[in-house]
């Protein structure tokens, strides 16, 4: 294991320095202002930006900084250093028990600029000594800034969160360029400790981190979110969504989906029931502008061709408001995870959290995940697909075959398709909370000592219900909720 520094004794007391004015707790302050603290020691986290509204790496560290903060209220203090703020935000922050710290008041919100470093160096002086404890980064994006915070202080250790495995990504986009693999490369190999979400891209972060040992990667499994599950709707509806622009959409396959979506309404003989004409299929993650309404026309034009006939197909700019896309998410019959690859797949498990049945690439780390643990209950709720892609093409027609034809399978079997997605979701959602995420996340820095919590995966009523549904014996359940167990450290 990474080999932890002492926390030491709390330290007290204000720093005064100059700089250039920022904002934090709940109003403008000086940088003074900015560097005063609690007698706590720090984790410091670093983020583009503060809250869910561009989804992904920033509604990951959203949610692990809030979950963060509870564990260790009193003992430790949370910190997460954005670009830019806004005094909403600084408020809920605090809130939250996160102390959301804003480099600048104005310019550039999404990304760190190079004279950021000197300004992290003056909210943190080198001569507070164990002030922070850490320094966490989420790959490429804040990685570099982190690193570069432990350097100018000279104190704290690196942690980075693994989000995606960008030799795999970038195979799937026509773009000529090496600089973004081995820039994950170097930014990892600065790590003390690396935190991969999900199987898949635990494997990635260990090859990447060569020479060092295998245990400097950890493996963290998300939380599931808070969403409520609904029936099935009476008429078939489906959803995919992320950022589907241009030169992501070569992964991301929104194409593809519209295209099976389409070919599953085929009238015909090779299709005994195609989807009615009251089915639906919601594009989520358009851009805005010129270009959103360009890619709507084409993915309706794309419909039709398929189909020969008007489609329900609705796209969508992107949701900035995750309880929106939530809200929209739980009323489907069954959600598309269509993407050549995925590190994880959050979208999937935000399915899974809203118990809508899910067609995912097998060639994610959420499917590796499930299947391994999970396999036997979820054969009815999530189907997993090859997505095999086309060098010429924007899909292969093979894919849109064999998703066009799972498609079919989740609307044949809906009621026990929804049956199971519930079942699966109050199973998992006892072990995979963003407490227990917290918890892995702080053993793993050396901050707490207590185990994970784990509540009972079923009752006894449930445990018939699980057998009868899924058709397997009490032992293969008992064996499957013990692997889960070993997985936590329960």
């Amino acid at each position: 294991m990474v080999e932890k520094k002492s926390t030491g004794e709390a330290r007290g007391g204000e720093k005064a320095a100059k700089g250039r004015k920022g904002i934090s707790g709940s109003g403008r302050q000086t940088a003074e202002g900015r560097r005063a603290r609690l007698d706590r020691q720090k984790i410091v986290f670093f983020a583009t930006a503060w809250g869910t509204r561009y989804g992904g790496i920033n509604s990951f560290n959203f949610d692990i900084c809030r979950a963060l903060a509870k564990l260790v209220k009193g003992k430790y203090e949370v910190v997460c250093v954005v670009p830019c703020a806004k005094r909403k935000q600084l408020k809920e922050a605090q809130g939250e028990g996160v102390k959301l710290v804003a480099l600048r008041d104005t310019g550039d919100e999404s990304r760190f600029l190079p004279e950021d470093t000197e300004e992290v160096k003056k909210l943190f002086p080198v001569s507070t000594k164990d002030e922070v404890l850490w320094w966490i980064g989420h790959d490429v994006k804040t990685g570099p800034i982190a690193t570069k915070a432990a350097k100018v202080t000279g104190m704290g250790q690196i942690a980075l969160f693994h989000h995606m495995n960008y030799q795999s990504y970038l195979a799937a986009i026509p773009i000529d360029t090496q600089e973004p693999i081995t820039g994950q490369r170097k930014v990892l190999r600065q790590a003390d400790i690396v935190f991969a979400i999900g199987p898949k891209l635990a494997r990635s972060a260990r090859d990447m981190v060569r020479p060092k040992p295998a245990d400097t990667v950890q493996e963290l499994i998300p939380g599931l979110h808070d969403i409520e599950g609904v029936n099935a709707p009476d008429n078939f509806s489906a959803i995919v969504f992320g950022r589907l622009t241009g030169r992501t959409d070569c992964v991301k396959q929104s194409r593809l989906a519209v295209a099976a979506f389409s070919h599953a309404s085929l009238s015909g003989k090779n299709h005994k029931k195609p989807l009615g004409p009251e089915s639906s299929l919601m594009v989520v993650g358009l851009p805005d502008g010129d270009e959103g309404e360009s890619e709507r026309e084409q993915l309706k034009d794309l419909s039709f061709k398929k189909a020969k006939r008007k489609v329900q197909i609705h796209p969508w700019s992107y949701f900035e408001d995750r309880d929106q896309l939530f809200e929209e998410l739980r009323l489907k019959s069954v959600c598309l995870l269509t993407s050549i690859y995925e590190g994880f797949g959050l979208a999937g498990w935000e399915a899974i959290s809203a118990e809508v049945p899910l067609i995912t690439t097998t060639n994610s780390g959420l499917y590796e995940f499930i299947k391994r643990h999970f396999a036997l209950i979820s054969a009815a709720c999530i189907k997993g697909i090859e997505i095999k892609g086309s060098s010429r093409e924007d899909y292969s027609e093979e894919d849109v075959e064999n998703l066009a034809e799972a498609i079919m399978m989740i609307r044949d079997e809906i009621e026990e398709a929804k049956k199971c997605a519930s079942i699966l979701k109050k199973m998992l959602q006892r072990v995979c909370t963003w407490e227990n995420c917290a918890l892995s996340l702080a053993k793993a820095l050396g901050i707490v000592t207590e185990k994970p919590q784990d509540e009972e995966l079923y009752s006894e009523s449930m445990e018939d219900q699980i057998c009868r549904l899924c058709g397997f014996s009490k032992e293969q359940l008992h064996e499957m909720y013990d692997n889960v167990r070993r997985f936590y450290g329960f």
